[in-house]
């Protein structure tokens, strides 16, 4: 598996903790700082020093004396010989996080007014199912006769009943 998929898993674990409000960012950017930095780099990846050792040295680099998520992390990267990915599980976890913080345009027709308890549902399932923050925009064209059809930047999801029935149409004129 590559460096940068070993990475990802790390940053999405740490992006749930993230979301729990677990986790420091400062911390875990001083560290993956402290991992990067080109002294301590050729230390850190020799396979000739301890790995508590190394774990210790980082977390004295950056002043941690009491435990948290990220010294956790530290800890247990350094178990499995793999703190080296630290700065790249910190630019994921940046991502990952400002991915979720941005606001998504959703574009929404209906044929007929949804009610508050519809919309409150729909907004939820958008936000499940795309995270952050949704920006809902909903009108209403009879002439789809029923359903929906949702537009998410360049995706386009049709439900709606005319979208159906043009399918059933060109399925039976082919």
């Amino acid at each position: 598996m590559s460096a940068a998929k070993v990475a990802r898993r790390y940053a999405a674990a740490l992006f749930e903790l993230h979301q729990q409000g677990l986790v420091d960012r400062d911390e875990l950017s001083n560290a993956a700082c402290a991992v990067a930095d080109p002294v301590a780099a050729p230390f850190l990846a020799s396979p000739d020093f301890d790995k508590g050792v190394k774990a210790m040295v980082v977390k004295t680099a950056i002043k941690m004396e009491k435990e948290s998520v990220v010294t956790r992390l530290i800890d247990l990267l350094s178990e499995r010989g793999k703190l080296v990915l630290l700065p790249e599980i910190e630019l994921q976890l940046a991502a990952m996080i400002a991915r979720a913080e941005s606001q998504t345009a959703v574009d929404v027709t209906v044929a007929t007014t949804l009610d508050k308890r519809e919309e409150s549902a729909l907004l939820e399932a958008l936000r499940r199912t795309h995270g952050g923050d949704i920006q809902l925009h909903i009108r209403q064209d009879r002439s789809i006769l029923g359903g929906l059809i949702v537009q998410i930047g360049d995706r386009k999801i049709d439900a709606s009943v005319r979208g159906k029935l043009d399918a059933l149409k060109q399925a039976i004129s082919n």
